[in-house]
């Protein structure tokens, strides 16, 4: 069988069986005895116009070849070179590395999957494209010694996001604010608001009976859309009727939409908008939600 591990230890790269290497046994897939171990969970975060270099992300235990892929799924950051897919053979034990990566439009979020033999490892690998200068940013929040820093660069970073959010804690608090036309325009910071930096994502309707307005969410739990109802829910998403198909307002789970009767407001925590998790409107149909409103 070929063991896929997941390791518990956080913001450095260890090794099977090597000291204070924790690990936790996933799925299995047919074949001899090797093993295949994830050696960080954390985030890719790249400036725009920038790239990520290649960096160690699975230690392999081969007996056999072994076939990896990764595949950049969802948004629009791609492989050095401009390739979705790349794969690389295995056959000794050592370091797979993940292949550089060049970042998408300022905001945009992707996602890398690992398969080994065709079968899938795992596909939560977040890669986050930040504005220019939105990395050295990151150590005003959590101090760059901190163990949520996998790695960090004056362009890139490599973030545990669950550690970066204890470091930082309720320092910093922004809002944002959209027309609610649905044009894709910018979050603009124009205050400060209190958010925790864990979900669920959350509308608040400053708007009687908002489903007259036309309104319809996505909520956390379901890919079915629901109309939307006072005084407030909790979402994944925003849809309008005179937006039309194509388009959403994606909430984030730590922020908070507040609906008026003319435009829709954003509360985010910081230290989650600093790692790329911002309201933004997206085209729900290309990240596997509901393509038009109710």
């Amino acid at each position: 069988m070929v063991r896929v591990f997941s390791t518990a230890l956080l913001g450095s790269l260890c090794a099977v069986g090597a000291p204070g290497c924790k690990a936790e046994e996933g799925a299995e897939i047919a074949g001899g005895e090797t093993s295949v171990q994830r050696v960080h969970h954390g985030s890719v975060l790249i400036e725009e116009r920038f790239a990520a270099p290649e960096h160690d992300l699975l230690w392999v235990r081969a007996d056999r070849p072994l076939q990896i892929e990764f595949a950049m799924k969802q948004g629009q950051a791609t492989f050095a070179g401009g390739e979705a897919r790349q794969a690389v053979s295995v056959s000794s034990d050592g370091f797979v590395r993940l292949p550089a990566i060049q970042a998408g439009p300022a905001h945009d979020e992707s996602f890398v999957e690992v398969s080994v033999d065709g079968a899938v490892l795992f596909d939560d690998l977040r890669v986050a494209t930040l504005p220019e200068g939105a990395v050295a940013q990151l150590g005003e929040l959590a101090a760059p010694s901190s163990d949520a820093f996998v790695a960090l660069s004056d362009r890139f970073a490599i973030v545990d996001e669950v550690v970066f959010a204890d470091d930082a804690g309720w320092s910093g608090k922004r809002v944002s604010s959209e027309d609610g036309e649905g044009d894709g325009a910018g979050i603009e910071a124009r205050g400060i608001c209190v958010r925790a930096a864990w979900g669920p994502g959350r509308v608040e309707w400053s708007i009687s009976n908002p489903s007259s307005w036309g309104y319809s969410v996505k909520p956390e739990t379901t890919t079915s859309l629901v109309w939307a109802a006072s005084p407030g829910q909790d979402i994944d998403g925003i849809y309008n009727s005179s937006w039309g198909c194509g388009t959403a307002y994606k909430v984030p789970d730590s922020c908070t939409a507040t609906v008026t009767s003319g435009s829709i407001s954003c509360c985010c925590n910081a230290a989650m908008a600093a790692l790329g998790h911002v309201c933004a409107w997206v085209n729900p149909g290309a990240i596997g939600w509901a393509n038009c409103p109710l």
